[in-house]
């Protein structure tokens, strides 16, 4: 669906038919350009390219390959690129990956790949585009009777050079981080822990990220997150 806001007001503007429900449009994200949208077909493995056009969103019919079950998505905010991670098949400890698409006027092309950990569940990008951050399961999602549990999560930080991400960091967290995001000056990472209760704070000391020993603690478990920017 395609929203405006008009003096305060949100209004509906156009619903499109994109695919069977059972596919799973997991998340969608706009061009800084204002001239595409990407959405997640979670069960088939793809990003749909719709155009956007002034009020009117249509799709192209292409659908874009991604490492297995792509669910949050990003634009990169020179636009240049758009991010993605998948679950693969879920399988507790399998590493998944961060699939990398590079955009050339009108065209998206699946660019590479960057490994992970299990179970990536969201990810953020920082203000000036150069950092990533992406909080994974690690089988801390599981039944502590599971062979795979573990009791906490993983924080994952990857760079970018030029138009290529590598994985540079990998950091414990809480169990079952839900979300994560970079603050607005890109120098702090805010992490849900979802059973604590808590937000767990990171910040960028040198080549990477230390953990602060402050933590937020909140009334509810934390499932989604964000930063005005």
């Amino acid at each position: 669906s395609l929203l405006g806001f008009d003096g305060g007001r949100i209004r509906h503007i156009q619903s499109l038919s994109l695919t069977d429900p059972a596919i799973e449009v997991t998340d969608v994200a706009v061009s800084p350009d204002d001239r595409f949208v990407v959405a997640s077909l979670t069960k088939t493995n793809q990003l749909a390219l719709l155009r956007k056009e002034g009020d009117r969103l249509s799709d192209t019919g292409r659908r874009i390959s991604t490492y297995g079950k792509p669910y949050r998505v990003m634009f990169t905010p020179d636009g240049r690129q758009v991010l993605t991670a998948g679950a693969g098949n879920g399988n507790g400890l399998d590493a998944d990956a961060l699939t990398v698409i590079q955009r050339k006027g009108d065209a998206f092309v699946t660019s590479g790949f960057v490994p992970l950990a299990a179970g990536p569940e969201s990810f953020d990008i920082s203000p000036d585009g150069q950092w990533g951050a992406a909080v994974l399961m690690n089988g801390s999602n599981t039944a502590p009777n599971n062979p795979i549990h573990t009791d906490h999560g993983l924080l994952v930080l990857f760079r970018r050079r030029g138009d290529a991400w590598t994985r540079e960091q990998v950091l414990p967290t809480g169990a079952i981080p839900e979300g994560v995001v970079f603050t607005p000056e890109g120098n702090h990472v805010v992490v849900q822990c979802h059973p604590d209760r808590e937000l767990r704070l990171y910040r960028r000391s040198g080549a990477g990220f230390v953990e602060l020993p402050r933590r937020i603690h909140v009334p509810g478990m934390p499932s989604g997150l964000g930063a005005a920017r």
